[in-house]
């Protein structure tokens, strides 16, 4: 069998704005940054090599999104035990819930301090424990 899977992104203008990473280990926060460009060079994509970063206090709402959505993907069948939900906010400064990685998060364990400790913690502390009755 093969399984071929797209993801098309239309590039959102306020993503100049800056985006807000929220990681997640099981149902708490293991960290949170901001992420902004900082040029815009008349680019209509953002250059990922100009980017700055810093520490970030998730709003209420994004929290409540971010949890939604992992439930509804357990609903659907997905479990999620480490994940990232990225937001922007749209013209009116309306929450909007970017993206929802699943994959690999850990691709962001860099920019956050002590979050490679919060994952190894989890996965000792729960996944280990659970008798190997997870399915990935």
């Amino acid at each position: 069998m093969i399984i071929v899977a797209v993801i098309l992104r239309c590039v959102i203008k306020n993503i100049w704005n800056g985006e807000r990473h929220i990681m997640f280990v099981g149902d708490e926060i293991a960290g949170a940054y901001q992420k902004t460009y900082k040029e815009n060079n008349n680019s209509k994509i953002p250059n990922q090599k100009d980017l700055e970063y810093e520490d970030y206090v998730p709003k209420k709402e994004e929290l409540t999104i971010a949890k939604n959505t992992k439930k509804v993907l357990e609903q659907a069948g997905y479990k999620n035990y480490i994940y990232r939900a990225d937001f922007i906010d749209d013209d009116k400064g309306n929450i909007m819930l970017l993206e929802f990685e699943m994959v690999n998060p850990e691709l962001d364990l860099d920019k956050i301090e002590d979050i490679s400790k919060n994952v190894k913690s989890f996965i000792d502390e729960t996944l280990l424990e659970q008798d190997n009755e997870i399915e990935l």
